[in-house]
């Protein structure tokens, strides 16, 4: 394993005013058991005791390296320890935090086949032989889970390592947007071009969208909610390669999702959802619900793709 160089930063790492030697930039090996807790045990003895404010956070977070999957641990034990938690830039606190999670996560993640390959060969065969246990077990200490789709391994956040660690530190709007994607991501979406949920639960995540952005309508998530909301939208209204929304042998709209539409128009008809859905379902009934090239002419005009 190669390492790149590194210099030891002196920054403010107590969460007073006094400056101490901060965690060094050293990209962490995943593969020696307990690395990461250990670390981090250790960092945390330089933060006691307890207090800081959002421009310390800022400094701090700011300093830890993005090459180090410790980082996340080192940016959470500092919120945890420093940090109020009705602070007035909670919600802030978190979104710096979210983007410095993926600043670390995603280059590991595209290291797997190359830094790791042997790795994930023992967790496909032998996932309790010591190295990738400990690869595994030093990615959780991180928030990160291990993750597989159509054959191919891939790392992102673990389902409820946001809600988890910050639903008692963001505003309500933020809570309800980590609650509803922790739930999302423990479901799964889709698969191979297909659904992994079915379409009537799909409808339920375009409800439940639609009624968080008219609920909160002005969180940090709000843009994030909008691509969820006409995501989910577009798949309901589409379909996907292999969860057709139209029959494969005569083109007419498949009776379980007729179903739905018609439960969309009636359920709340001033919800931006039944609107939508009410003027595609009477362009389909213009056109004896079969599907034609015009589908396609209006789903274009209306911002939506087949």
């Amino acid at each position: 394993m190669r390492y790149t160089r590194f210099v030891l930063l002196i920054l403010l790492v107590s969460c007073g005013q006094q400056r101490k030697k901060g965690p060094d930039s050293r990209p962490r090996n995943l593969l020696i058991p307990g690395i990461i807790n250990k670390v981090v045990a250790k960092q945390h003895q330089q933060l006691i005791p307890g207090s800081g404010d959002f421009n310390s956070y800022k400094e701090y977070l700011a300093n830890l390296s993005d090459s180090d999957a410790a980082t996340i641990p080192f940016a959470l034990d500092y919120i945890k320890t420093c940090l109020p938690a009705n602070l007035p830039q909670r919600d802030s606190v978190f979104y710096l935090f979210n983007l410095k999670f993926f600043k670390v996560a995603n280059p590991i993640s595209e290291e797997l086949y190359t830094q790791y390959a042997t790795v994930l060969k023992q967790i496909e065969n032998e996932p309790k032989a010591p190295r990738p246990k400990a690869f595994i077990d030093n990615l959780k200490a991180c928030g990160i889970g291990v993750f597989s789709t159509e054959g191919n391994y891939y790392l992102d956040v673990s389902s409820d390592y946001f809600y988890k660690n910050f639903k008692g530190r963001v505003s309500d709007g933020v809570r309800t947007f980590l609650y509803i994607r922790k739930r999302e991501m423990a479901e799964g979406f889709s698969e191979d071009a297909g659904l992994l949920i079915s379409f009537n639960a799909l409808y339920g995540r375009v409800k439940q969208w639609d009624k968080f952005l008219n609920d909160y309508p002005n969180t940090l998530y709000t843009p994030s909610a909008t691509d969820y909301y006409n995501s989910y939208l577009r798949v309901l209204m589409t379909g996907m390669d292999n969860s057709r929304t139209f029959d494969d042998i005569d083109s007419t709209l498949m009776p379980e999702v007729k179903s739905i539409y018609r439960k969309a128009i009636h359920e709340d008809k001033n919800s931006r959802t039944s609107k939508i859905i009410s003027s595609y379902y009477d362009f389909l009934a213009r056109h004896n619900f079969k599907y034609d090239d015009s589908v396609d002419v209006f789903l274009k005009q209306h911002g939506l793709s087949t």
